[in-house]
């Protein structure tokens, strides 16, 4: 959502055209991300109500294409840049660049930073964790 606020706070064309694409991919990564979640109720047996992140270690062996699926939504959701992701928030800070906002694109760049951590962790479980069950 700070994104989509800082796009339309340059008040220009390019930031409502970088918005609309931010939305877009944000639309399509955030169901694809919502899919998984899904995947995950259906293949894990839990027992109780709470789910934490280590429960979804080694999804690769359970459901291997969904878990290539997930990965590559949480890679786009962090910005990494072969990803439709990375180009969506880089127009978005391209427009505020452009509307002479440097500050604003700094913090923009350090809460990306700041939240591709918690999306590789994700990552790093689905791929890399045993499963403790």
């Amino acid at each position: 959502m700070g994104f989509i606020l800082l796009a339309f706070s340059t008040g220009t064309v390019e930031g409502l055209q970088s918005l609309f694409f931010y939305f877009y991919v944000y639309t399509i990564t955030g169901f694809l991300t919502w899919s998984i979640v899904l995947a995950l109720e259906t293949n894990f047996n839990f027992n109780n109500n709470s789910k934490t992140i280590a429960d979804i270690s080694n999804f690769v062996r359970v459901n291997f294409p969904f878990s290539i699926i997930g990965a590559s939504s949480f890679f786009s959701l962090a910005g990494i840049p072969p990803f439709v992701g990375f180009y969506s928030k880089l127009l978005v800070v391209c427009s505020v660049i452009n509307s002479s906002s440097f500050l604003f694109s700094f913090f923009s760049f350090i809460a990306s930073v700041i939240s591709c951590f918690f999306y590789l962790r994700i990552i790093k479980n689905f791929f890399f964790e045993k499963h403790l069950k």
